[in-house]
């Protein structure tokens, strides 16, 4: 909403209505729920016993645990719930909630922090829960009907709550016309190891069910760059053979009081 301006009798200039503000990142535990209510895998029930979604199998044994626990995945439609039911012990944190500042259990939190960092990024792109809402978007988008502009378009609005500009429509379009060259063993790869557990993706054809976004081109040096650093380094490089002699005596020593903190030679 800060991105647009308001007209002039709506503004507030003390901000006591609330109508603008900076742009402030979710909790830990709504970025999961938003992923999960844009893919439609969220299961929205209340109350409860605590869940166990998808995490790395190392966290739970020696030697990052000091005891081995048990973790037993969910295979059924808790596996989509709310962040909010997530087990977690005390001195093993769920990773990716850890890593978008959720606190540990073992301290007592006032204020969390609030970061964004490319661990959030790679977070997103690789864990497991969500490379599964991003099939579940997929499903989405290819159960729909109309143009591809169209699905498309519905897609962006259902993820950022807006309509998309005549840029954001060309470029959506131009990933899915890459995705359609995708390799199939890697796109039946991402389907097998990747499903949701509460769809059926079979019924997609595997090019436009994996969309991998497109590879930027390999950058090229300047032939003369490298040349260029090496020279800057050697000529900044420190130089004894080009530093003045330094008289020292018996009675001069790092540790005494005369010491300036000039640099002396290999000799001293």
């Amino acid at each position: 909403m800060s991105a647009f301006p308001l007209p002039r009798p709506c503004r507030a200039p003390s901000n006591r209505q609330l109508a603008r503000g900076a742009r402030l990142r979710v909790p830990a535990e709504t970025a999961r729920d938003i992923q999960l209510a844009t893919s439609g895998l969220l299961d929205g029930a209340i109350g409860g016993r605590s869940v166990f979604p998808p995490a790395p199998d190392y966290l739970f044994q020696r030697p990052v645990s000091y005891r081995p626990k048990t973790w037993d995945v969910e295979t059924d439609s808790n596996r989509y719930r709310r962040a909010l039911y997530t087990f977690r012990f005390r001195s093993v944190p769920y990773p990716m909630l850890a890593a978008f500042d959720a606190p540990p259990g073992a301290a007592s939190c006032v204020r969390r922090n609030v970061s964004t960092s490319p661990m959030q990024a790679l977070v997103t792109l690789n864990e497991q829960v969500s490379v599964e809402a991003a099939l579940g978007l997929a499903h989405l988008i290819l159960s729909d009907t109309g143009s591809v502009e169209e699905r498309l378009a519905r897609a962006f609005r259902r993820c950022t709550s807006r309509v998309p500009d005549a840029g954001e429509t060309a470029a959506l379009i131009s990933v899915y016309e890459f995705a359609l060259a995708a390799d199939p063993a890697e796109a039946k790869l991402l389907r097998d190891n990747h499903q949701p557990v509460t769809l059926d993706l079979s019924v997609h054809p595997l090019p436009e069910l994996a969309a991998p976004p497109p590879r930027p081109p390999p950058t090229r040096r300047r032939p003369g760059l490298r040349r260029f650093r090496a020279r800057r380094r050697t000529s900044s490089s420190f130089s004894w053979a080009a530093r003045p002699a330094t008289s020292t005596s018996s009675t001069t020593s790092r540790n005494s009081s005369a010491w300036t903190g000039k640099q002396l030679p290999p000799s001293c």
